[in-house]
């Protein structure tokens, strides 16, 4: 069934290619179709175009395919181009030309587009739960540690002290600015996009206010042509929102992966997690960290795809948009996956003692001496050039002790912590 069918016979080969995967990718938004419908035929039904019983009788079958396009088992028949032309022939099977109204006063344009808004706007506010949970299994991970400390590095060589507490809770802080990004993704998402039709209104008296309110969109998106403006922009924001959480994720994963290593050997995780070698029978790979790492790296890729799809089209709508769905959802797939295998994983990390004393991290705490100095009375250079010229003789085997807020002694959990609960 095709909704915008006139009785004349198309191409198959034409009809294939342009349906493509749309069966499979609808699926997904399904639920929120059906959602959709239902409070469309509300307003229809207030503003004159449909009767209180006929109103009755779509809801039946909407109830109806709310349970059917729950189940894990269901598909979209290849009879049908996408989940809106199997829910308006469902209706009509069912309720005749009842059936047939549903369609009065929208578009498939603005049909699909409140689908996907609806979509994003739960499948973000989930994510945005699970990222915040994230942070904060890596602050308690933190507080644990604050007194184990490991060496800081700059241009990849030795520079001075860190901890195990203030490198985890840097990520968590990484999160909370991440969340910040996804919040603003989801009030994008939160515009009511239905009954701006094909993309310039409807010519029925609807009431848009109305299924504002009914499908619970925070706000209305006024113009019906920004409406269809906004396809691309939104997908790109939400998959350039995720590529950030992937890259605090993917730079956490990279850690692990070098702090495991024996010539570096900070943390340690339990042989379950690891994987072996096929010639090397002593090998604990980190394989789930450089997948994590490599997941994390392809989110940074989704936005620009988008944006190539959208770029170069002038106003209005076009079938290049079809192609946004598919990335978008890959990006909030792959943004779960590694976040829900971090959240495995990051509470079984064991911390090894540093011995500062080895030849390695000499000059580690060359900061805390010219501080020293400067403490008793030399200026901050002459202190340096002192330092500098006896660095073989540094003894100082832990870091001087510190008060302020984002130190060691005060890597400052609890801020982050309540970063993390705004945010969400």
């Amino acid at each position: 069934m095709k909704l915008w069918d006139k009785g004349t016979t198309g191409s198959t080969e034409v009809h294939a290619f342009t349906v493509g995967n749309d069966r499979e990718t609808d699926r997904r938004l399904a639920p929120f179709d059906v959602s959709a419908t239902r409070a469309h035929c509300r307003m229809l039904t207030q503003t004159g175009l449909l009767t209180e019983a006929e109103l009755a009788e779509l809801t039946i079958g909407l109830d109806c395919l709310s349970e059917e396009v729950k189940q894990p088992t269901f598909t979209i028949p290849e009879a049908f181009e996408d989940i809106h032309s199997y829910l308006e022939f469902k209706l009509t099977e069912w309720h005749g030309d009842t059936g047939k109204k549903v369609h009065t006063a929208r578009s498939r344009n603005d049909q699909v587009l409140t689908a996907l808004q609806l979509y994003l706007k739960h499948e973000l506010a989930v994510l945005r739960g699970k990222i915040s949970a994230f942070g904060l299994l890596l602050c308690d991970k933190a507080a644990l540690h604050q007194t184990d400390y490991i060496p800081g590095y700059t241009h990849t060589q030795v520079a001075m002290p860190s901890s195990i507490a203030m490198w985890l809770s840097a990520y968590a802080e990484c999160l909370a600015d991440d969340l910040l990004l996804v919040e603003t993704c989801i009030q994008l998402a939160d515009q009511n996009p239905l009954g701006t039709a094909a993309g310039y209104g409807s010519t029925f008296g609807i009431d848009r206010v109305f299924t504002t309110e009914a499908m619970g969109f925070g706000s209305l998106k006024v113009n019906p042509v920004a409406a269809q403006l906004n396809r691309g922009k939104l997908e790109q924001s939400v998959a350039f929102a995720l590529s950030q959480v992937g890259m605090t994720v993917g730079k956490l994963a990279n850690d692990c992966t070098w702090m495991l290593c024996q010539n570096t050997s900070f943390i340690a995780f339990p042989e379950t997690i690891t994987t072996g070698s096929s010639i090397m029978p002593h090998k604990k790979n980190p394989d789930v960290f450089e997948l994590v790492r490599a997941k994390a790296n392809q989110l940074s890729a989704i936005p620009v795809e988008i944006g190539a799809i959208t770029r170069n089209l002038i106003s209005g709508y076009h079938r290049d948009f079809q192609l946004l769905k598919e990335p978008v959802f890959k990006a909030i797939d792959t943004t779960r996956a590694i976040i829900d295998i971090m959240v495995f994983i990051m509470p079984q990390l064991v911390v090894k003692k540093i011995d500062f004393t080895e030849e390695r991290y000499s000059g580690i705490f060359s900061v805390d001496q010219v501080a020293n100095l400067v403490q008793k009375g030399a200026s901050f250079r002459t202190a340096y050039g002192i330092v500098g010229k006896q660095l073989s003789s540094d003894e100082q085997t832990k870091p001087s002790p510190t008060t302020h807020i984002g130190s060691l002694d005060e890597p400052g959990i609890d801020l982050i912590r309540a970063k993390l609960r705004v945010a969400n």
